[in-house]
Formats: structure tokens, sequence, C-alpha cells
């Protein structure tokens, strides 16, 4: 996955992440549980 290569690259640390499935749409997006769940892994990220 690209993120990865360019996580390793970048030498980040991955500290989580949310795949949201199903989410082709915003209105499909906004319906669903992922918004939270991302905001949540934000917060917690310190």
């Amino acid at each position: 996955m690209h993120y990865e290569a360019l996580e390793d690259y970048m030498h980040f640390e991955d500290l989580g992440m949310i795949l949201a499935t199903g989410c082709g749409t915003p209105t499909m997006t906004s319906r669903s549980s992922f918004m939270e769940k991302a905001y949540q892994l934000g917060k917690s990220i310190k």
C-alpha cells in the first residue's frame, strides 16, 4: 500500500488507520460510523 511505503520512507510511526469501506459518496460517509472513529483516533494521538 502506498501509505505504508510513504510511512516507512518518512520514518513515521503508524498510530492507527480507519479504512472506511462503503463510503462512495459524502452522504454515505456521513451516515457511517467511520467519521466518529476517525475523530476518536485523532483525539487519541498525542
